[in-house]
């Protein structure tokens, strides 16, 4: 009963959005009543078609048999009383008793009450047997007497009432009853047609119906019921592509569309760079403020960074406070810029914030960033990109944070330089001095916050 009344709330008050698929449910329930409805009745068409066809075919054969029993019965008794051969007279009575069962069974279903008719056969049928001007019952019922009074007299017999009988028989009553016979006949036939096929008109709105509902269905149930599937899939791909929180890309969009990226770069023959971002201090941050205000902090870096950059370049956040960057035609120089314009920005902005006790504040925040700028045609995989990064990202954090550092490789002779940029982070050098730290190559040292 609830579910009831909610539907006719989303129908009546608009509430489609909250109610949607409720809506759908009843909907597709109508949708499915109406079809099996149409369906019911046009089954129930056919079967009455089908039924009528069969009781109207006999009917319709009894008249035509009728017709022909009575010409039959008149020519076996002129024989009979010419030739008296016994065969026509066998002949002559089996004709009576055919005419005479044939004649009940038409009058039966003439008498038997209307059930379901569309039509008016019957009733056109009942006039030629039963009113006046055609009688056809009343001249059947004669034509029947006299032939069983020709068929009770001796063979031999040759008396005046034995010939009146036989003109009875031949005088001409029996082509005027042939002549009404086959008048019902061809009456009943067309309103028979005629009815049939006013019911398969019925039976063609029924399937129209039927179609019509279907079509509805589809633009009304399935066509919303597909659209809200692709929205939920772009949705779930999104959010498979999607940081929750700040709505950059997450870590897999980032390496996938990296790919992409190299690809462009390499064919377009323009450097590139890779980024490495990570919010100085934020653990502090995190235990001072609470992790809400850390969020909101996240939230805040996150649209710097998409404000700050360039429609073309990638942002990511992959996890924590770290997000990575890829920006595209970038020279040193360019990269350089860029990152202190986004430096400068992240440091004169504040980040407004409201706790949960509806306290409101604002922290200021800075970044550390280490980059590597990459040469087109010696594009190597994204991982070996951002420990190069990693590397610069950790001198920076080292030297003071609120500042971005440039990764480059180990100067060998002229000769080696293709072979060093193409090595990992493995070709950095070490000493008992000073360690170049990543993060990602070593789980020994932790990195400063």
């Amino acid at each position: 009963m609830d579910s009831i009344k909610n539907f006719f709330a989303v129908v009546f008050k608009g509430d489609s959005s909250e109610n949607y698929p409720l809506l759908l449910t009843f909907a597709y329930i109508f949708a499915l009543s109406m079809i099996a409805l149409f369906t019911f009745v046009s089954h129930t068409i056919t079967n009455y078609i089908s039924d009528t066809q069969l009781e109207r075919a006999e009917i319709t054969y009894q008249l035509r048999s009728q017709s022909i029993l009575v010409m039959e019965i008149s020519r076996y008794a002129s024989d009979y009383y010419n030739d008296s051969m016994r065969y026509d007279y066998i002949f002559m009575k089996q004709s009576i008793e055919k005419l005479e069962n044939s004649y009940s069974e038409v009058v039966s279903y003439i008498n038997t009450p209307d059930g379901f008719e569309v039509g008016k056969a019957k009733e056109t049928l009942g006039r030629y047997y039963f009113k006046d001007g055609f009688a056809i019952a009343e001249k059947m019922s004669i034509y029947l007497k006299f032939s069983k009074e020709f068929e009770n007299f001796s063979e031999t017999s040759s008396s005046q009432e034995r010939q009146r009988v036989l003109e009875q028989l031949n005088g001409g009553q029996d082509r005027l009853l042939i002549e009404l016979l086959n008048a019902a006949q061809a009456d009943f036939q067309k309103e028979t047609i005629d009815e049939i096929q006013s019911i398969m008109n019925i039976q063609l709105y029924m399937s129209g119906g039927i179609i019509f509902v279907i079509l509805l269905e589809a633009l009304f149930i399935f066509r919303p019921i597909i659209k809200k599937l692709d929205e939920y899939h772009v949705t779930i791909i999104s959010q498979a592509m999607e940081d929750t929180l700040t709505g950059l890309n997450n870590r897999r969009a980032f390496y996938k569309q990296s790919e992409a990226f190299f690809e462009k770069a390499q064919a377009e023959n323009k450097p590139f760079t890779v980024v490495l971002c990570d919010l100085d201090k934020f653990k502090s941050v995190n235990d001072t403020y609470g992790h809400e205000v850390g969020d909101e902090v996240l939230k805040h870096f996150s649209k710097t960074l998409k404000s700050a950059l360039r429609p073309f370049d990638i942002v990511a956040r992959l996890g924590g406070e770290e997000f990575a960057l890829i920006l595209g035609n970038t020279s040193p120089k360019a990269a350089s810029h860029i990152l202190d314009r986004l430096l400068e920005i992240v440091r004169n902005n504040t980040c407004s914030y409201t706790l949960n006790d509806g306290t409101q504040g604002s922290l200021k925040y800075t970044t550390s960033v280490g980059y590597f700028v990459c040469h087109p045609q010696k594009i190597l995989d994204l991982d070996t990109y951002l420990r190069y990064a990693d590397l610069a990202l950790y001198e920076a954090k080292e030297g003071g944070r609120d500042r971005h550092i440039r990764y480059t490789l180990p100067k060998l002779d002229e000769k080696d330089e293709t072979t060093a940029e193409v090595n990992d982070a493995t070709a950095v050098t070490q000493d008992d001095d000073k360690v170049r730290y990543s993060s990602r190559a070593s789980d020994q040292v932790k990195q400063p916050a």
